[in-house]
């Protein structure tokens, strides 16, 4: 077992050409500061994709057991899968998306870029809504929990936030407010006959 490769496997260089191939760019290479060692991240979009070996991983429909230490491979595989399950919780508490790429599914490519761009799309709308957040929690106002979570669930359904979502109704310029530079709105210079 001292053989086997964890990283740089022939499935890993496979899904690196099939990215390639597709013009998928903006990832790195196995991420050592993430849990599980991702082979794949794209870390603008918090996606972390795993390429996983229908065996060591324990695929319910391909996996076939050695038929000597049985035992010894069926405790191996069941702790591989439970790590499995670990890492993804963990990641997932962190804010990342995780996909999984088996074995098997490169018999059809297409399937597995359809996968991976739909991962990456909805990945970056939800970052995109939470950058919108962010940018107005960055300059001392608050969303309230609201309409966060009404940006953050539009996001998580595969909708970009729209113009409203942007600012809460409280934060909305009202009609004759002075603009950020201190001067009136177009409107009530117009009403003034100021131009």
């Amino acid at each position: 077992m001292a053989s086997i490769k964890a990283r740089g496997t022939r499935l890993e260089e496979r899904a690196r050409a099939l990215l390639k191939a597709e013009g998928i760019r903006g990832y790195l290479r196995w991420a050592g500061d993430l849990p599980g060692r991702p082979d794949f991240v794209f870390r603008n979009e918090k996606l972390a994709l795993f390429v996983d070996s229908c065996f060591w991983h324990g695929c319910m429909r391909h996996l076939r057991m050695p038929s000597s230490n049985i035992q010894y491979w069926t405790d191996k595989i069941r702790r591989n899968r439970r790590r499995d399950v670990e890492v993804k919780r963990s990641l997932s508490e962190l804010g990342w998306k995780v996909v999984r790429v088996w074995e098997h599914e490169f018999d059809s490519p297409a399937r597995i870029v359809r996968k991976i761009r739909t991962a990456l799309s909805k990945a970056t709308e939800k970052a995109s809504a939470l950058r919108t957040v962010d940018y107005f929690r960055e300059r001392g106002r608050r969303a309230d929990r609201a309409e966060t979570l009404r940006i953050l669930d539009r996001a998580g359904k595969g909708n970009a936030p729209q113009e409203g979502d942007q600012l809460p109704p409280e934060w909305r310029k009202k009609p004759g407010r002075k603009a950020a530079n201190g001067r009136a709105s177009a409107g009530k210079r117009a009403r003034k006959g100021l131009r």
